[in-house]
């Protein structure tokens, strides 16, 4: 890809991915209490065409151990702080992905009242 279209390309596969993360924090947060869970972690992935792709893994967290009803039992793995900062830095590279694809409407925009 390449010019003002590719720039949109790109951000719009780096939204897609945003998207995918903080998908990923609430369900990591939601199930925070869940016995046994294992957080996620959104990767981007780059692509050879341009842009990115999301691949959500293992966050690799140690699982807690803990008691319940005198048995040992996985508590989840999940930090809440990291998940809110997780979601805080998606935001933020949201609304920069989206600044560029409006810039890049502009520009594309202008470009046409100059042709026609």
């Amino acid at each position: 890809m390449s010019g003002l279209l590719g720039a949109m390309g790109i951000s719009h596969s780096a939204l897609r991915v945003e998207t995918q993360r903080v998908a990923t924090t609430a369900n990591n947060i939601a199930n925070m209490n869940t016995h046994g869970f294992r957080a996620g972690r959104v990767v981007s992935v780059e692509q050879p065409t341009g842009g990115v792709s999301a691949m959500v893994e293992d966050s690799g967290a140690p699982t807690p151990i803990g008691f319940q009803g005198g048995e040992i039992v996985e508590l989840s793995n999940t930090d809440l702080a990291t998940e809110v900062v997780t979601q805080k830095m998606a935001v933020a590279s949201y609304k920069a992905n989206l600044a560029v694809i409006r810039t890049a409407d502009q520009m594309l925009e202008a470009a046409l009242d100059v042709w026609a």
